[in-house]
């Protein structure tokens, strides 16, 4: 059932955990892992440590999580994140362990992880590769080689959100994506004439920053002190995560922005208006002519708001 697809995400996703662990990252600890069914469990797995905590995504929408321990919790996600960016390796690709990578993999990550390599898959053209240009149009054949599995059994799209007629615009895009890779190097190394080569430098980061992803300890009685329970947040689910050049790499967790959840319902629009550059945001003016129900549903909304 599980093909070497499978063993490689397994064995990339723990490598690169220990990766960031050693990057001085806080990530739950391997206890165990198997990239192959030929083990007990007769399942590729990874076992962890359980993080006494819950996720950030419980804890963000509270309007008490503001002020301080909003600014404190944001000063470690950056930390960590620089700490990311920090890495400097030779080519594109995927984190492995030496023992697990593939026969035909080449080239190793940067010290002092010299027990890291790059990715080189089995099938098809999965790197590591040299530049940009190698990258983007490698993953437009594994693109195009879905798009003709499709075409011959258009039942496989059953499992999609697209239809038989969305490939002919997938095929269209993907030439576009072809015809600008050439030129993607040029283009990222004279969008900062002050720092072209720090754009260029390949480095990992996590994929998936949200805040389901990224856990702290649990509000208790024991442990109520909102600020020291942001001080070490533990980041998971690392599967997917490449190593890239800066410039395609780097991105605002979305948790960092303010993303409207209540909405007028005769227009649609938010309650709250975000004015940029960044201003402060006020209640509606028509705050004062709302029933006491709708006053605090928008008192919490601005709370959250303006939490930073």
């Amino acid at each position: 059932m599980f093909g070497s697809g499978t063993s490689n995400i397994i064995a990339s996703e723990v490598a690169t955990m220990s990766l960031a662990s050693k990057s001085g990252i806080h990530t739950p600890r391997v206890l165990s892992w198997r990239k192959d069914c030929d083990n007990p469990v007769g399942w590729p797995y990874i076992l962890m440590e359980d993080v006494n905590g819950t996720t950030l995504y419980r804890e963000w929408p509270q309007p008490e999580t503001r002020g301080e321990p909003v600014a404190t919790f944001l000063t470690q996600v950056a930390s960590s994140m620089q700490k990311m960016m920090s890495s400097n390796f030779s080519r594109i690709g995927s984190p492995y362990f030496l023992e697990d990578l593939p026969d035909s993999a080449l080239n190793l990550l940067p010290p002092p992880a010299t027990d890291f390599e790059i990715e080189n898959g089995p099938h098809f053209d999965r790197g590591p590769w040299n530049t940009i240009e190698e990258y983007l149009k490698a993953a437009v054949r594994l693109e195009r080689r879905a798009v003709q599995r499709h075409r011959q059994d258009p039942s496989s799209l059953a499992y999609t959100k697209s239809s038989i007629e969305d490939l002919d615009e997938v095929e269209y895009l993907l030439s576009k994506v072809e015809e600008i890779a050439p030129h993607m190097q040029h283009v990222i190394e004279h969008a900062s004439p002050t720092m072209p080569k720090r754009l260029m430098q390949i480095c990992f980061m996590h994929p998936d920053l949200l805040t389901q992803n990224i856990m702290v300890p649990t509000l208790t009685a024991d442990n109520s002190n909102r600020l020291t329970r942001m001080l070490d947040p533990v980041f998971i689910d690392w599967q997917g995560t490449c190593a890239l050049p800066l410039a395609m790499q780097w991105h605002t967790p979305p948790f960092v922005r303010y993303e409207a959840r209540l909405f007028d319902v005769e227009t649609g629009r938010p309650v709250l208006r975000m004015w940029y550059p960044f201003k402060e945001i006020a209640l509606p003016k028509d705050f004062d002519q709302l029933d006491p129900e709708q006053q605090d549903m928008t008192r919490e909304e601005h709370e959250i708001a303006t939490r930073h």
